[in-house]
């Protein structure tokens, strides 16, 4: 900061935790849920609820997020039928359907030949 309290431009980051470092309290919950999750007692106690149908699974869930750290959510896109191939079948398409297609196409490929043309 300047003298008249104003941030200047170009000032280095002083002070604060270095890059991917964990924040304490984030470090405190995950070492204090591994301790839990790999407790024998409560892993017996676990097995007694969940064969009981007694433990909230929202609970489970997040203890086993903070011990661990929660699993790589993927999403995939898979047409309706299974057997169909890579190679959609435009035949089908009217041709209004398929001037909309290369107009969303066109949008998100523009032609290289037009590029260089301005």
């Amino acid at each position: 900061m300047s003298l008249d309290g104003r941030f200047q431009l170009g000032r280095a980051k002083t002070g604060g935790r270095r890059a991917g470092m964990p924040n304490n309290a984030t470090r405190d919950v995950r070492e204090f849920a591994r301790g839990l999750v790999g407790d024998t007692s409560y892993q017996r106690s676990l097995l007694r609820r969940l064969r009981s149908g007694s433990l909230p699974g929202t609970v489970e869930s997040l203890l086993w997020h903070y011990a661990f750290g929660k699993p790589k959510e993927t999403l995939g896109l898979q047409p309706p039928n299974s057997t169909q191939t890579a190679d959609p079948d435009l035949s089908r398409l009217s041709n209004e359907e398929l001037a909309a297609l290369e107009e969303i196409l066109g949008k998100l490929a523009p032609d290289p030949s037009s590029q260089g043309s301005s």
